[in-house]
């Protein structure tokens, strides 16, 4: 019973000691902007994609990076 109590207290502790941060988010490159999660909500964040093109043999191309998790999206490039 007394340990059940004590791993409780520690349980208790460790959550409530959970520190509250800002993080930093890097915004157009140049600036950086904060978002305060001291509220304690759940903030979702949607994925950037950036369209990137090149020319190959005469012809332009284009290709579907994710910038958030740093993949192709299409496994080849496509003909515009």
């Amino acid at each position: 019973m007394k340990k059940n109590i004590l791993m409780l207290l520690v349980l208790l502790v460790l959550v409530l000691n959970v520190p509250l941060t800002t993080i930093p988010v890097q915004a157009n490159g140049t600036e950086s902007e904060y978002i305060d999660m001291s509220e304690g909500d759940i903030h979702l964040f949607a994925d950037v994609i950036v369209k990137k093109t090149r020319m190959y043999k005469g012809k332009l191309q284009y290709r579907h990076w994710n910038e958030t998790r740093g993949y192709w999206i299409e496994k080849k490039w496509i003909n515009v």
